[in-house]
């Protein structure tokens, strides 16, 4: 015997709406992922050219990030999943408290940083930065380059002392000796983002600060 046929009595039509936009002035487009907040799951868009394409997604909200030959802007928003409910506030002590636990968690990069800090104590989110610089490709060695990592981290705290849930990557990239050394934005446009509306983004601004393209910093 075998299964020739699954049917789920209760499906319903989903409202699934594309998420898609362009790029402009921004170098080449390499990569985009976007973070549904709702479900706590990445996905990875089609590129063309200046163009990305999610396709048709869930309903949400969803926090962007963008790689291309020399930036890096990612959406970092303060929005959670509403099953997280809304929270307590972060009190002023939470977001040391967080980065005493950070460096427990994770041991293969040599090189760590919490950039920012977002949401409320049922669901925090963290933007975090990782680099190790010795590490080898295809058993080569990798010359002058570095692996790097940016991620978002989900917490919580039930008591008085946080956990971290899950990690959720954005970006993995290998940098060769000799690439450029990305700049990393947060850009407001990106962040909490609902489907059903192409994107434009950018170019960058010609002056900084700016408050909807926050310089973070260089990616070295």
């Amino acid at each position: 015997m075998y299964v020739s046929r699954l049917q789920f009595s209760e499906q319903k039509a989903v409202a699934a709406r594309r998420l898609s936009g362009t790029v402009t002035g921004c170098g080449a487009l390499r990569e985009v992922t976007a973070l549904d907040l709702e479900r706590l799951q990445v996905l990875t868009a089609r590129v063309n050219g200046e163009a990305f394409d999610f396709g048709n997604v869930l309903p949400g909200r969803y926090d962007l990030c963008l790689l291309t030959d020399s930036l890096v802007l990612a959406g970092f928003s303060d929005a959670t999943p509403s099953a997280a409910g809304s929270g307590k506030p972060l009190a002023d002590e939470d977001p040391a408290a967080i980065a005493r636990l950070f460096p427990l968690a994770d041991d293969f990069f040599s090189d760590r940083w919490i950039l920012a800090t977002a949401g409320h104590q049922a669901c925090a989110k963290t933007l975090i930065y990782k680099r190790r610089e010795k590490y080898f490709n295809s058993d080569h060695w990798t010359p002058g380059g570095w692996m790097w990592h940016l991620e978002v981290w989900s917490w919580h705290r039930p008591e008085t002392e946080w956990k971290v849930d899950r990690r959720h990557l954005f970006v993995r990239h290998k940098q060769q000796g000799g690439e450029t050394v990305r700049r990393l934005f947060v850009v407001k446009a990106l962040g909490a983002v609902e489907p059903g509306v192409p994107l434009t983004v950018g170019p960058p601004p010609s002056a900084e600060p700016h408050e909807d393209w926050q310089f973070v910093r260089d990616l070295d």
